[in-house]
């Protein structure tokens, strides 16, 4: 009798026992979905400097602190953990002509909040970004709450970084039923974001030297260019003068060349960091040689005027520090359509090529 019970118990504790271990087993899936549910993933660009690391550090800190598992991505990676329908959310950091951007968008949500800061600016700092960063996420994954397209588990992460179970709660106490009651019209209100302008315009003045052929030195004068930068693409406008002339000097004499040009500009804005503005592209327009002629020379006593197209290529790098205050260094080769022919001792041809490079200060 004793042996049978002592079986008896022995089949009871394995009852419970096993029935404790599935009920563990059960408890572990539902922690690993309710998990999966809160997961948001971290994108930055593949190449990060020094500032957007921070910003990427301090967000992630921030997030993890939460509660959300934080999942760190490439802005180009949507495919594994990386993908949108796997997280809650997603923030992203990356830069756009010289100037922070950050997205955020909630899990089945399309467009994204969008925010544009410029570091370069007095109290806009690294930790500021992160906490502009975070913020617009917390908006993001609200918006979508109050939408319906996403819900927040009770005591889940959403949940406490949104406060949206308070939120919830205060709702009711505004509704008053009133008889009859008129179907009700829902409009959506925007999140407010202190987003940039999509366009970025930026001009820029300074000296400049120009070598106006081969053989012949360089003439000293000045640039001013205005451009509008929109997403990965710019156009804009550039003039020239070369006031200091070139001198020539052959046995004839002595000959002044200087010139002046405005060329319309159309590029690649690429990107090269946070603060810096790298532009390459094409140019075409006109420029006119001023030629004055000294002692025995063909011109004595006369100036001439030669008036012709010129097209090229530009490249152009801009720093810029605060309030959109920078300096530039352009670089610009081209040759004329019809060049001049100056019949010397030796022939000169003037615009074949012609170049020069000018530095100066920014603005946007």
């Amino acid at each position: 009798m004793s042996r049978a019970g002592f079986c008896i118990s022995s089949n009871r504790y394995r009852f419970w026992a096993w029935g404790a271990a599935l009920s563990s087993l059960c408890l572990l899936l539902c922690a690993s979905v309710a998990g999966a549910e809160e997961r948001v993933q971290l994108a930055g660009i593949v190449d990060v400097g020094p500032e957007i690391e921070e910003v990427l550090v301090r967000a992630r800190a921030e997030l993890s602190a939460v509660g959300f598992h934080v999942i760190s991505c490439s802005i180009e990676d949507t495919a594994g953990l990386c993908a949108a329908q796997v997280a809650t959310g997603r923030l992203e950091v990356s830069h756009r002509e010289g100037r922070l951007l950050l997205k955020a968008w909630a899990r089945g949500e399309m467009a994204p909040l969008a925010q544009e800061l410029d570091l370069g600016e007095r109290g806009v700092s690294p930790e500021v970004a992160a906490i502009r960063a975070v913020e617009l996420l917390r908006a993001s994954l609200l918006l979508s709450l109050r939408e319906g397209t996403l819900h927040a588990e009770y005591g889940g992460s959403v949940e406490r970084f949104t406060a949206w179970g308070e939120r919830r709660e205060e709702e009711p106490s505004t509704k008053r039923p009133q008889a009859p009651e008129p179907a009700p019209v829902v409009v959506a209100a925007p999140v407010p974001q202190e987003s940039s302008p999509a366009w970025v315009w930026a001009v820029g003045v300074g000296p400049a030297f120009s070598v106006p052929g081969a053989r012949v030195p360089p003439g000293w004068g000045g640039e001013f260019f205005v451009d509008a930068a929109f997403e990965r693409f710019y156009f804009g406008a550039a003039f020239d003068a070369a006031l200091i002339a070139s001198s020539v000097q052959r046995p004839e004499g002595r000959t002044d060349v200087s010139s002046i040009s405005a060329v319309f500009r159309l590029g690649w804005s690429a990107p090269c960091g946070v603060k810096w503005v790298c532009r390459i592209g094409p140019h075409l327009g006109i420029l006119q040689f001023d030629l004055q002629a000294h002692e025995a020379t063909l011109f004595r006593g006369s100036d001439a005027r030669h008036l012709t197209s010129v097209f090229g290529g530009d490249a152009m790098i801009a720093h810029y520090f605060s309030k959109g205050v920078g300096v530039f260094l352009r670089a610009r080769a081209g040759v004329a359509g019809n060049a001049a022919r100056l019949e010397l001792s030796e022939p000169l041809v003037l615009g074949r090529p012609i170049s020069g490079i000018s530095l100066g200060v920014t603005f946007r």
